[in-house]
């Protein structure tokens, strides 16, 4: 039987593929007997508590490119341990039945044919995410607004429902998007080009900590941490299952270590 340790607090952002990685997270602090307690929210009021030592473990810091903002002001107080995703990136995406021919990049968005039929309203997320705020550059920076372009800031719900109640209409759109994210597997998305990388280049998803949790926890909670990997395709895939599939997220998690290629995933965190 596991002794009971000290309690960890554990934070997550408040999108669907955060939680399932925090879940994994959970069950392997669990399994080293810490009772763990979840705070979730925005990035606006995660970071902060984050950088005050209010929250222990996070999941997840992108990093060097969509977290940076966060990573700059918080750097000195947090420490990157374990891998939760390599390969993660943000960018602008159009359903894939609008033609490659007339949109591949974001500079297509400005020719008259397209433009005539885009629909300008850009659904994004929260205001102070990464990905919304980099859309606002998008639009800077390529001169879309003179062409009636605008990022518009709102819930996750309200940008999944534009996603969807657009495919359902076929419409012509573009939204912002990233990867490990369930639509990209639900739906036919495609990457548009975006050269001047306003939307950041590629990121490593990093469960970070606090400098004063790293300094008093037992170093094999530590290690344990540090040896957590996830990767997009499985962050991917149990985002399926709770969107799509309509599993807890818990099941979802329960399900993917079920699978035969994971089996022994919690097992293979044992202090080296």
């Amino acid at each position: 039987m596991t002794t009971q340790r000290s309690p960890i607090i554990l934070g997550q952002l408040d999108l669907s593929f955060y939680a399932v990685q925090a879940e994994l997270v959970r069950r392997v602090l669990e399994r080293r007997g810490h009772p763990v307690e979840m705070r979730r929210g925005s990035h606006d009021a995660i970071y902060p508590l984050l950088g005050a030592g209010k929250i222990d473990v996070f999941v997840a810091t992108w990093l060097p490119h969509s977290h940076s903002v966060f990573w700059d002001r918080y750097k000195s107080e947090i420490t990157p341990l374990g891998m939760a995703f390599e390969g993660g990136e943000s960018f602008w995406a159009v359903p894939d039945y609008i033609p490659a021919a007339l949109v591949a990049s974001v500079d297509d968005l400005k020719t008259p044919e397209v433009s005539a039929r885009m629909r300008k309203r850009v659904q994004g997320i929260g205001a102070g995410t990464g990905v919304t705020q980099r859309s606002v550059r998008v639009v800077e920076a390529y001169g879309l607004a003179d062409h009636g372009y605008g990022v518009v800031a709102g819930s996750d719900a309200q940008w999944i429902a534009s996603i969807a109640d657009g495919i359902a209409a076929g419409d012509w759109f573009v939204c912002p998007l990233w990867r490990p994210q369930f639509l990209n597997k639900k739906y036919r998305l495609r990457k548009l080009d975006e050269p001047r990388l306003c939307m950041g280049g590629l990121d490593t998803g990093r469960i970070t900590a606090h400098n004063s949790f790293i300094a008093r926890a037992p170093r094999d909670t530590i290690e344990a941490i540090s040896r957590i990997s996830i990767g997009i395709d499985a962050i991917t895939d149990m985002d399926y299952f709770v969107n799509v599939d309509g599993c807890t997220v818990e099941q979802a998690v329960s399900r993917w270590l079920a699978d035969p290629g994971p089996q022994g995933w919690l097992d293979g965190l044992a202090p080296g």
